[in-house]
């Protein structure tokens, strides 16, 4: 074989190397992020559902002695955790028919944990339908504070743990990708920072569309999401409770699941 072939030979297999590489590099590297968003992304629901409870005088954390605290081993930063609090907080005071009583409105009865995760995840699944925004994703954590809460309020505190998990996994599956695009966590301050004056606008803007109620159908009886009837999500409707505030009691969570 000529030299020159052969050199252009070796040249092409070189780059084809290195580009094969440099790409499965850049995967591996984006996997890591995805994972490490997912994690975080647990970490600021943990952190969301505290502000929740404690904005509403509900719970204190403590957990039992001898058993291991839950807490993600990955963290996100103080003024992410502050943003999506605060975001949050706005969100709820602007709705408080939507993100109060949300069991009941669903008129969902909780039994099995495995329901309760398939009912976070189709809401979950319905409020990103028409995209990822940032405002959607604060309504998730919105959401998912609401969750908690009502399970609490039900005396039911099996589940308030596993929260802060369904979201990490909700996050990997669906917002991963999204969020590292957008800057990572830190793109939820830069966006909110950037609208400071508008805080909401993002937020009404999805909501003032066929939105959180509407797009969530006129079966106000369907009890899972259209778990039982096999239906599709859009099929239920989340019904709106009255304006009397839930009842307020201090209570505790231990630190077991």
């Amino acid at each position: 074989m000529p030299t020159v072939i052969r050199n252009f030979l070796v040249w092409i297999w070189s780059s084809m190397s290195y580009f094969l590489f440099q790409k499965e590099r850049k995967i591996t590297i984006q996997c890591a992020e995805d994972v490490k968003i997912s994690e975080q992304a647990a970490f600021l629901c943990q952190k969301y559902i505290e502000s929740r409870f404690t904005r509403s005088d509900l719970c204190v954390y403590r957990p039992k002695k001898g058993t291991k605290d839950n807490r993600p081993a990955v963290t996100c930063s103080e003024d992410v955790v502050n943003t999506l609090c605060e975001i949050g907080a706005l969100l709820e005071d602007t709705y408080p028919r939507l993100y109060n009583n949300v069991l009941q409105q669903l008129n969902f009865r909780i039994n099995l944990g495995i329901l309760a995760c398939h009912m976070f995840n189709r809401v979950s699944e319905q409020i990103i339908a028409s995209g990822i925004t940032w405002g959607r994703i604060v309504a998730l954590y919105a959401f998912a504070g609401a969750l908690a809460y009502d399970f609490t309020q039900a005396g039911d505190t099996r589940f308030i743990r596993n929260v802060s998990g369904w979201m990490g996994c909700f996050t990997a599956k669906r917002l991963s990708p999204w969020i590292r695009q957008n800057g990572g966590w830190k793109g939820l301050v830069k966006h909110f920072k950037e609208e400071e004056n508008s805080m909401m606008s993002s937020i009404n803007r999805w909501l003032a569309q066929k939105g959180m109620i509407q797009s969530l159908g006129n079966d106000k009886n369907c009890a899972n999401f259209g778990l039982e009837r096999g239906g599709d999500v859009k099929g239920s409707r989340l019904l709106l409770a009255g304006d009397s505030a839930p009842s307020r009691e201090s209570v505790t969570i231990d630190g077991t699941d």
